[in-house]
């Protein structure tokens, strides 16, 4: 998704702002074996993420779920 956003921003001349959900479905996280309760640090995990990708040449980042990859 923050390649599909950054080409997004890049054609719009930055103008894209992008919303992100952290889900309302409880049956759903638990369908996929992931807490609820901690959605919102998820998310906020996630977002993080694609922000250093936005910004990092090479992208590093400290979470301890994710391991980017060089792009």
């Amino acid at each position: 998704m923050a390649k599909q956003l950054a080409s997004l921003d890049h054609l719009s001349g930055g103008r894209l702002t992008a919303g992100v959900g952290t889900g309302w479905s409880r049956e759903e996280f638990d369908a996929l074996g992931v807490p609820f309760e901690r959605r919102s640090a998820r998310t906020a995990r996630y977002v993080e993420a694609m922000r250093i990708l936005w910004r990092d040449d090479p992208a590093t980042s400290p979470t301890s779920n994710h391991s980017p990859r060089s792009a």
